[in-house]
């Protein structure tokens, strides 16, 4: 799985730089661009994540889960956080700069955010399967138009992988 997220993030950041407004609702799901400083590199690191606005939070607020796409260790994202909050946010063509806050188990604010966003056990895996399908079934519809056979379907579906592989290298 972790490779699909991979692959999936370096093709939504290219979508997303090439149109704000479509990358933030690709595969239906509301993402954002959240530029942050490498810890070890110092320079400018760009992760496409899921979000949800927070209207409770006292201010305008964004939250993103640190899953790692349920991995055992954090996002490297999470660790440049950690480092340095400063952060820069995409939302679609909006761009703002911000201080990142990190919000652990043992903090006032986590039992009111996991409500708000839902969170239970195999929600991310749930809504990672649901978009993988929706993806697939979106290529398919679109690749069926210009094939006659499933053999050149299938073809296609690989060839355009492996297009997407090097474009976003």
């Amino acid at each position: 799985m972790t490779a699909f997220f991979q692959w999936f993030g370096k093709l939504h950041r290219r979508v997303y730089a090439l149109n704000g407004a479509f990358g933030r609702r690709l595969a239906w799901i509301p993402c954002l661009v959240l530029t942050t400083t490498g810890r070890k590199s110092g320079q400018a690191r760009d992760t496409v994540l899921v979000y949800a606005d927070d209207p409770d939070s006292g201010g305008p607020a964004r939250v993103v889960v640190a899953s790692n796409g349920g991995e055992d260790r954090p996002p490297a994202w999470l660790l440049n956080i950690q480092a340095d909050p400063a952060v820069h946010v995409q939302v679609g063509d909006e761009h703002d700069d911000a201080t990142a806050r990190v919000v652990m188990p043992d903090d006032a604010d986590y039992a009111r955010v996991a409500r708000r966003l839902d969170l239970r056990r195999n929600t991310l895996a749930v809504a990672v399967h649901r978009m993988r399908r929706r993806l697939r079934e979106l290529i398919r519809a679109e690749l069926v138009q210009t094939t006659t056979d499933s053999a050149s379907l299938e073809s296609e579906i690989r060839d355009m992988h492996s297009s997407c592989d090097r474009v976003v290298k």
